[in-house]
C-alpha cells in the first residue's frame, strides 16, 4: 500500500462529531468517519495515546501503522541528512561537520 502522508495546513485532522464512553468503554465511530476510511466490522485499530499535555486517544487502521512508522522515518532521515548537510556547509576549512579537524589525505611516495 502506497500512503502519503501530509503535513501543514492542508493536514489539519477533521471533526466528525463527539462519542460517549458507554459502561463497558466502547464508543461509536460516527458513520462519516466510518465511511471515509474504509472502516467495516471486524477491522483493527490501534488505539495511541500519551502523548505529553494531551489527553486524547487516536485510533489508526492496523493495516496502515506499518506504512505510516516507515514514513515517518524517511521524513526524519532525510531531516537528519539535511541538518548534517547544514552542518558540514557551516564548518570551516580543514573541520568536519562536528568541527574537528579532518584527516588529511597521505601522499602517495613515487619510487
Amino acid at each position: 500500500m502506497n500512503m502519503h502522508i501530509p503535513f501543514g495546513p492542508a493536514a489539519l485532522p477533521q471533526l466528525y462529531g463527539s462519542v460517549k464512553v458507554g459502561e463497558r468503554g466502547q464508543v461509536v465511530i460516527p458513520h462519516d468517519a466510518r465511511a471515509q476510511m474504509g472502516l467495516r466490522a471486524g477491522d483493527k485499530l490501534l488505539a495511541l495515546g500519551g502523548m505529553p499535555g494531551l489527553q486524547g486517544i487516536v485510533l489508526i487502521k492496523a493495516e496502515s501503522f506499518g506504512t505510516l512508522i516507515a514514513e515517518i522515518t524517511a521524513k526524519m532521515s532525510n531531516l537528519e541528512r539535511l541538518l548534517r548537510m547544514a552542518d558540514a556547509e557551516g564548518a570551516s576549512p580543514g573541520e568536519d561537520a562536528s568541527g574537528r579537524k579532518a584527516p588529511r589525505k597521505k601522499k602517495r611516495s613515487r619510487a
